[in-house]
């Protein structure tokens, strides 16, 4: 007959190792509903984007938004849904996020200060380029849009630093001297503004808009032989 003591260690040992299964047991439940939680509405989500299916894949992603889900491409693509399905304002924080991690992504960077100028937020667009440093580093491209963007903003003074730079990068464009030639007249610099249109077409001879601003540049400085040189040239080349 079985020493009643081993009987008792061996019920102990069947009830600790039960008890330890039922632990294992419960904490892979608990996992699995985490990673389910946010893991298949996140799957879902993404087999609606891959289809274009943007307002389809919107719910999914909120869903595995509240779960806690948090990673790169899942907040570009959650932002890309949100913008292609005209909500653009809750793109932003979403965009800003990435460029936070990221301040060299491109793709965030270009879509964050649309969003910005469709919104009419230019001052957020204006902090996203703030954060890559001197203007005077910049690429053209991005130039191009913080002159835009400080222009929605009314600050033409800045906008007309930055038209500086490209011009000073591209000297023998002729469309980049009209546009901060534009300018200049906007902010009533009249002397600069003449100078970059006569720039202009030294260029281009055929820009008919930069012959019409010199003609009335040279009217208002009461140069009128030149004003009406300059409009008969304008007039000649219908």
């Amino acid at each position: 007959m079985p020493d009643r003591a081993i009987q008792a260690a061996k019920r102990r040992q069947a009830l600790g190792i039960g008890a330890f299964l039922l632990l294992v047991a419960g904490g892979v439940s608990v996992a699995y509903h985490l990673i389910h939680a946010d893991a298949v509405p996140y799957h879902r989500g993404e087999q609606a984007f891959a289809r274009g299916d943007y307002a389809g894949a919107l719910p999914h992603y909120e869903i595995a938004r509240a779960a806690g889900l948090q990673a790169p491409p899942f907040d570009w693509h959650h932002a890309t849904a949100l913008m292609e399905t005209g909500r653009a304002a809750e793109a932003l924080p979403l965009l800003e996020g990435i460029l936070a991690r990221d301040p060299t992504n491109r793709a965030a960077l270009i879509s964050a200060v649309g969003v910005a100028q469709a919104t009419r937020d230019p001052a957020a667009g204006i902090a996203l380029y703030a954060r890559l440093g001197p203007r005077e580093k910049l690429p053209p491209a991005d130039l191009a849009r913080l002159v835009d963007l400080h222009q929605q903003a009314g600050q033409l003074a800045d906008a007309i630093a930055c038209q500086r730079i490209i011009v000073a990068a591209y000297p023998d464009r002729a469309d980049q001297r009209a546009l901060l030639g534009e300018l200049l007249l906007r902010a009533d610099e009249r002397a600069a503004a003449l100078a970059e249109f006569e720039a202009v077409l030294r260029l281009d001879p055929a820009q008919r808009p930069a012959r019409l601003a010199l003609a009335r540049l040279h009217a208002w400085a009461g140069r009128f032989d030149a004003a009406a040189t300059a409009y008969r040239a304008y007039l000649g080349e219908n």
